[in-house]
């Protein structure tokens, strides 16, 4: 036996314990269980614990190997399919880093809405995938909600008869959400993604609407309220998109959505892409996480997927559908004409540029991810961001701004509050 090498020793509160970043486990570091990891006993009771908590490894377990292996394998895993879809391009707001050339009055056809079923019909008879994780996006999709509506009537119906699940998504300003829609969406327990620019002195400056001018703040509290009166089982990524300032007044967006059940949030802290990141303070970032734990929300900092998930971009069975029908892979680009990869047929399949997917599917794990031993806890570098460096001059995001030990003790923290709302 060997120890593993996804070990690392941490100190909280004056207590020497051990986190291994595989398995997850933390146990606390004792002259027996010290000597055993240092080879200057083979106590065998001391030995099953740790093995069983995976501390110590079989000689001939090459973990690195294994990670690896697991994160390939979900990349092409056909249990689950992909669907992101962008009802419109059209935005009631206007942030000014939006990365997006919206389009107004655009929608979504119908004829597009028929190939859009029949593609997952289509893919399912093909993988017979468990999971369907359906992800609404554009633009602000309720803005054509009478597309997401029929699309998720079809999409049940069909659910329903080839017998597998549909996980929903929508990512939406929350600023057109009214009692009916909330009515709609409940029964299909949506998890919903919603931004904010900070509190709302903050927000109302950036996150505006786009006729009007004035700020969106209380009209996503409104919406977020109206989303709880109907249903208890809505979950919520609350995105907090942070420049140098936006931080600071962490506590008051806290505050102003604390009637949200806890258990069913993740505040995730996401930094503005035009923003360069050695102008924000990590104390001003570790201080907003502290305003949010303070108050029983779990947060996400490091984009931690874990269980080796990775992007969903990064995934072979997974496509981006534009309301005209041109195929994507990212999200995270504009969706402009250089970036299509296929185009959906009326019949429901994708006509892929074989090339451009052949390119993004074949990139190879970055060489400082090989020995890192956040590897198991971390989604590493995307496919988008590999393709545009080339895998070239990379710098590991999380530690330029924090140590091992800060993310560690992180992570811990975060689970303990989401095991304590559960």
């Amino acid at each position: 036996m060997k120890p593993s090498v996804y070990n690392v020793p941490i100190e909280i509160g004056g207590r020497k314990l051990i986190f291994n970043t595989l398995t997850r486990s933390l146990l606390k570091v004792t002259t027996a269980i010290e000597d055993v990891l240092c080879g200057k006993a083979d106590d065998a009771d001391e030995q099953e614990v740790l093995k069983q908590n995976g501390l110590i490894v079989e000689d001939s377990f090459d973990e690195v190997a294994y990670v690896e292996n697991q994160c390939f394998k979900n990349r092409f895993s056909s249990s689950s399919y992909f669907l992101v879809i962008n009802p419109t391009l059209d935005c009631n707001l206007a942030c000014w880093y939006c990365y997006e050339k919206h389009k107004p009055m655009e929608r979504m056809s119908d004829n597009t809405i028929r190939a859009v079923i029949n593609h997952i019909e289509r893919a399912w008879k093909q993988t017979h995938f468990s999971i369907l994780n359906v992800s609404f996006f554009g633009g602000e999709p309720l803005l054509q909600f009478d597309v997401v509506k029929s699309l998720m009537t079809s999409i049940d119906q069909l659910a329903a008869s080839a017998v597998f699940k549909v996980k929903y998504i929508l990512t939406t300003n929350a600023t057109l959400i009214t009692p009916s829609i909330a009515e709609f969406l409940a029964p299909r327990n949506v998890a919903f993604q919603i931004t904010f620019d900070g509190a709302k002195f903050r927000h109302d400056t950036i996150r505006k609407f786009k006729v009007e001018g004035n700020g969106s703040f209380d009209a996503i509290i409104a919406s977020l309220r109206c989303l709880t009166a109907s249903s208890d089982q809505f979950r919520f990524n609350i995105r907090v998109n942070y420049d140098a300032q936006t931080l600071y007044n962490a506590d008051q967006i806290a505050e102003a959505i604390s009637f949200l059940r806890k258990g069913n949030v993740t505040i995730s802290l996401r930094k503005v892409w035009q923003v360069d990141q050695s102008v924000i303070s990590p104390e001003v970032i570790l201080n907003a996480v502290k305003a949010f734990n303070s108050r029983g929300f779990v947060v996400d900092l490091f984009s931690s997927t874990g269980n080796f998930e990775g992007c969903y971009a990064d995934k072979f069975y997974e496509a981006v559908v534009n309301y005209d029908g041109s195929v994507f892979k990212c999200t995270a680009r504009d969706f402009s004409e250089s970036e299509i990869v296929g185009k959906l047929s009326d019949v429901g399949d994708i006509v892929w540029n074989v090339d451009k997917i052949q390119n993004r599917l074949s990139f190879q794990i970055p060489n400082i991810c090989h020995s890192c031993v956040l590897s198991p806890l971390c989604s590493g570098f995307c496919s988008q961001t590999l393709l545009e460096t080339k895998g070239k001059d990379l710098l590991c995001p999380h530690q330029q701004l924090f140590s091992v030990d800060d993310i560690i003790k992180f992570f811990i923290k975060q689970r303990l509050i989401y095991q304590r709302n559960a």
